[in-house]
């Protein structure tokens, strides 16, 4: 039998008009202010699925993670305008990919042909987001979707890499 699939939407906590349509469109996001927290509250959303359904067998088949973005960035917080490292997913200039540690929990917890989509203007934009999207790949083993172009939070499906 296939274990039951999660859909689950992680929503920035930062003040901002244009997440408050976010936290509208999807009602049932996991709330989050870094990258620490948006893991601990996937992790705790999957955990108790599991705990709901008496065995392991849920997994997470959708992700999509909603927060503003610059190229190659996808912010979560308040990070846009203070730079806390612990608020982004992002490669540094060694190509190494911050909070990797912190991200790497969720690997694991991805059912098979399972998609992340980063919703964060630019994310997926220039080589660093190319870059961006293929570490998250390779550390969750997934699908990554990433836009080069402006995210309505709102829209799904946009022009992905």
């Amino acid at each position: 039998m296939d274990p039951a699939r999660l859909h689950l939407n992680v929503v920035d906590r930062s003040i901002d008009p244009s997440l408050a349509i976010a936290r509208q469109t999807y009602p049932d996001h996991i709330p989050a202010n870094s990258v620490w927290e948006m893991v601990d509250g996937i992790l705790e959303r999957v955990r108790g699925a599991r705990s709901a359904d008496g065995a392991t067998g849920v997994v997470i088949g959708f992700l999509r993670i909603v927060a503003h973005g610059n190229i190659g960035v996808q912010y979560m917080g308040d990070s846009h305008t203070t730079s806390n490292q612990r608020q982004m997913m992002t490669v540094d200039a060694n190509g190494h990919l911050m909070n990797r540690g912190t991200l790497l929990q969720l690997r694991g917890y991805f059912g098979s042909g399972a998609i992340v989509e980063l919703h964060g203007c630019h994310a997926g934009g220039g080589p660093w987001g190319q870059q961006l999207v293929r570490e998250l790949e390779g550390l969750w083993g997934v699908r990554v979707r990433a836009s080069a172009a402006t995210q309505y939070f709102s829209t799904p499906g946009l022009d992905y890499i």
